[in-house]
């Protein structure tokens, strides 16, 4: 199993876009979304980093394991000399539509290690598991201190051998 941590505030992808006017349509992806392009390229890096350790050939199923860390919003703190206390009422879980859904963050981290080479398609990923947390989340091993993701990724086919 490969991991690597990318840090950073994580950004969805961002839907298409369809334009028309007069019978002629167009599609888009927007890629001016805030962060979007530095959140993607730090993950191509992070891809970048594990492609020199191992590639996944084309055709062989592979595993992930996705946990992303978002920043908790400043409304979830005390205000004074307890600024750096929770709120009794903070949520747990990051709920919050400005986070992003994290099917999207995902779709995101998938394309960005197609991009960077570590294996031929993303539709090798046959096994994905995502969580979205804040920082220091006791019930998630993988959560950062800061905003970011950490990425475990595996070979299905040498797993089931070896536990065969």
């Amino acid at each position: 199993m490969l991991t690597v941590t990318v840090h950073g505030t994580p950004r969805p992808k961002p839907d298409p876009r369809c334009f028309g006017r007069g019978g002629h349509h167009h599609l888009s992806i927007p890629a001016n979304s805030p962060g979007y392009a530095q959140w993607r390229e730090r993950c191509t890096e992070a891809g970048r980093a594990l492609a020199a350790q191992q590639r996944f050939p084309k055709g062989e199923p592979v595993g992930l394991m996705i946990t992303v860390t978002v920043p908790r919003p400043t409304s979830h703190y005390r205000t004074g000399k307890n600024a750096h206390l929770l709120r009794s009422t903070a949520p747990a879980f990051p709920l919050s539509r400005s986070h992003g859904d994290i099917d999207k963050i995902q779709r995101l981290i998938l394309d960005a290690l197609t991009d960077s080479g570590v294996w031929g398609d993303d539709s090798q990923a046959v096994h994905v598991e995502a969580t979205k947390c804040y920082p220091d989340d006791p019930g998630s091993p993988d959560s950062l201190e800061h905003p970011g993701a950490v990425i475990r990724i595996w070979n299905l086919k040498e797993d089931t051998e070896c536990t065969s």
